[in-house]
């Protein structure tokens, strides 16, 4: 994994690494560093979970603060000791491994009940939560767009594209002007692999 604070435009592994890299999935994320929060290494997405790549565009408010410390409480020590930076972002990642430890080891069930949890705690203090969440174990991509009382920020998806190598690419916005481009709705629950992808509502009900 390359992981950098520096602006993309200044960073030279953003130049001459991608040339080096063959992987089956690919994730990569340019930070917009939230109020507050400060801008260092260990707050820079991607964020690891033992086989797994995390990262969040998006938000939960109010933070820092008590929601963070809510949030904290409800992980598993495991997690909450291998919790290293202060943003929304890794606390929701740590959220979300935790969930998946206690259900069936499925990556989207658990991100439902991240989210779940993460929304319940978020409106007790009268914030809010923003989450276009994506993440991978290197095979399976998982990715939500989602937003309580909002719109959510936008996401797209292409699949089977011969100018992207008939794979799947799941973005903020299209990569290109070509055809192909979906918007991902609102509210929903997207996993990609090699085969395709499939779409269902997000289910957040305790």
């Amino acid at each position: 994994m390359l992981k950098s604070i520096l602006p993309l435009w200044s960073d030279l592994n953003a130049e001459t690494a991608p040339h080096a890299i063959a992987a089956h999935c690919i994730v990569g994320h340019v930070r917009l560093a939230s109020p507050g929060v400060e801008v260092c290494f260990i707050n820079t997405p991607l964020f690891v979970l033992d086989q797994y790549l995390f990262t969040m565009n998006g938000e939960l408010t109010p933070w820092p603060g008590p929601l963070s410390r809510r949030i904290r409480a409800a992980l598993s020590g495991d997690d909450e000791t291998n919790v290293h930076g202060s943003t929304d972002a890794e606390m929701l990642a740590a959220l979300w491994r935790t969930c998946l430890r206690r259900q069936d080891g499925d990556m989207g069930h658990a991100l439902q009940e991240a989210l779940r949890q993460a929304t319940e705690l978020a409106l007790g203090q009268g914030g809010s939560v923003k989450a276009n969440v994506i993440l991978t174990d290197g095979s399976t991509l998982v990715a939500t767009r989602y937003a309580v009382e909002e719109e959510p920020t936008s996401l797209y998806y292409l699949f089977g594209e011969d100018r992207w190598q008939g794979g799947a690419v799941v973005a903020s916005e299209p990569l290109d002007d070509g055809p192909g481009w979906r918007e991902v709705p609102r509210g929903t629950l997207l996993q990609a692999t090699r085969r395709g992808v499939q779409q269902k509502p997000l289910s957040l009900a305790a």
